[in-house]
């Protein structure tokens, strides 16, 4: 989101800005970093802290990129943490970077109409808005933006953290309170002007106890505010027609590097060379969140078809535990690639026939959005992203479907959906039509961008209100045709 979505903004002809910490692989790898000479100082609890800040532009863009430097919060070897877990002073990290953001945005004097903030990290930010900038004539027309990603990382911390994030006494701590500790992700969720997710899906099931987090009371207070807009696709990065990291090019008007790519996949994982056996690609963390113990439940009876698995990911011990367990009793059926490998995964979106996404819960998505575009057909289960994007191929909605969804949580019917989709490969043609159904629909980050833009809008409109409510027309505009979008 951050690497695309401000570049389609500025497309759209906004005057768009990113500010990032400046992490030690960020400093490692980018391009054109140049010093500022621009110094913001803070305080943090009884003491100041000092950031120096850098420019580079996004890629292939004049989109500014601004990094916050202060080495002794940024310069290290993980972002949030390492294997073993989160960095235990995370709460200063961000209340750190969020209050310097907002002076840079100061100084830059671009006169910002939205800040546009996501995740806990930033969590803060529309908490700073309304107690210690709530004065502050710069930010006097300005509004927040809160995007969640994933609800279930909630930005926990110790009642300390409001000591030397600046907010001792202030009532806005109130609304940070969880479970005996502070919540940044509460605080924005409370105090955002307004909350979007990243699929209309997502949107509704974490107003539900069972996707809410603990939050779903207060989201279903704030559901006025509250949309689903879909994250996009980037098709500079993952485009068949151009992708270099692919053997063999190709595209819905000239399919035959795809076959190519899966000969190429199946010799890279010492599979043996068959056109005729379906093969299903999972790239993914390896975690429950995946669905990977539904997987898990029918993964001998799956395996006792005809067909191959290649596999790409990490996570937890057990599931890289099962997988290898599995490639050493299927070899000739089984690639269990355990880590992190950016070729591989275009390599297996290009040369699976299939794509496996049985998730438990998925905000959103990207890999079936990326199969799509690859012309290789994901196998998904109905939640989230994965339910707002897949139609799932049937009898009756042949002509509309791009793929195959189950809903249940149950091992069985993701077999039977996964037979179904076998089913369908052995009839060339309709597989064939099911392709290119999949490579010829957009999802891009070009409808995403505009669908914020008219949010954007929205937020103002009811921000240049003294309710704060909006007319019955304003509100309307805000629905969009597609479905993409919606107010919840």
């Amino acid at each position: 989101m951050a690497g695309t979505l401000p570049v389609e903004l500025a497309k759209l002809g906004l005057d768009v800005s990113v500010i990032l910490p400046l992490y030690r692989h960020v400093r490692a790898s980018a391009e054109r970093l140049e010093r500022t000479n621009m110094e913001i100082t803070v305080a943090l609890g009884d003491g100041l802290s000092t950031a120096e800040i850098w420019r580079s532009n996004m890629p292939n863009s004049d989109v500014p990129i601004y990094f916050i430097e202060q080495n002794e919060l940024y310069d290290r070897e993980g972002i949030y943490g390492l294997t073993g877990g989160d960095y235990e002073d995370n709460d200063k990290r961000y209340a750190f970077l969020s209050r310097v953001s907002l002076e840079l945005a100061k100084i830059l004097g671009v006169g910002s109409d939205v800040i546009h903030v996501n995740d806990w990290p930033t969590g803060s930010i529309p908490i700073y808005l309304k107690s210690i900038y709530a004065d502050d004539p710069y930010f006097k027309n300005a509004v927040s933006i809160f995007t969640i990603h994933n609800l279930a990382h909630k930005g926990l911390f110790s009642k300390e953290t409001i000591e030397f994030a600046g907010l001792s006494g202030r009532p806005e701590v109130k609304d940070m309170s969880l479970d005996g500790q502070i919540s940044y992700l509460k605080g924005a969720l409370t105090h955002a002007d307004v909350i979007t997710t990243v699929s209309c899906r997502y949107a509704k099931e974490i107003q539900t106890k069972e996707f809410g987090e603990g939050f779903d009371e207060l989201l279903r207070y704030r559901s006025d505010n509250l949309f689903g807009i879909l994250n996009g696709i980037d098709y500079s990065v993952w485009n068949p027609k151009t992708d270099r990291l692919i053997p063999f090019n190709y595209s819905a008007e000239a399919l035959s590097g795809k076959a190519a790519c899966k000969a190429a996949l199946q010799r890279e994982n010492d599979l043996p060379e068959r056109e005729d056996v379906p093969l299903f690609g999972i790239v993914c963390r390896l975690c429950d969140q995946k669905g990977l113990d539904i997987l898990a439940e029918i993964l001998d009876d799956f395996l006792s078809l005809d067909v191959q698995l290649v596999l790409l990911g990490s996570g937890t011990e057990n599931y890289e535990k099962l997988f290898k367990e599995e490639e050493a009793r299927y070899p000739r059926k089984v690639a269990a690639n355990i880590g992190f490998n950016e070729g591989l995964a275009h390599r297996i979106e290009a040369g699976a026939d299939m794509f496996l996404m049985p998730s438990r819960f998925e905000p959103c998505g990207l890999n079936q959005m990326i199969s799509l575009k690859y012309g290789t057909i994901p196998v998904v289960r109905r939640t989230g992203g994965l339910a707002d994007t897949i139609v799932h191929c049937a009898g009756e909605n042949l002509l509309e479907a791009n793929g195959f969804s189950f809903g249940s949580l149950r091992g069985e019917d993701l077999l039977a959906c996964i037979t179904g989709a076998i089913s369908l490969y052995k009839n060339g043609e309709d597989w064939k039509q099911l392709m290119l159904r999949g490579m010829e629909q957009d999802w891009s980050w070009r409808k995403s961008a505009g669908q914020y833009v008219s949010l954007y809008e929205y937020a103002l409109d009811r921000k240049r209100t003294s309710s704060g409510s909006v007319n019955e027309d304003a509100r309307t505009n805000v629905g969009l045709s597609d479905g993409r979008w919606q107010r919840v």
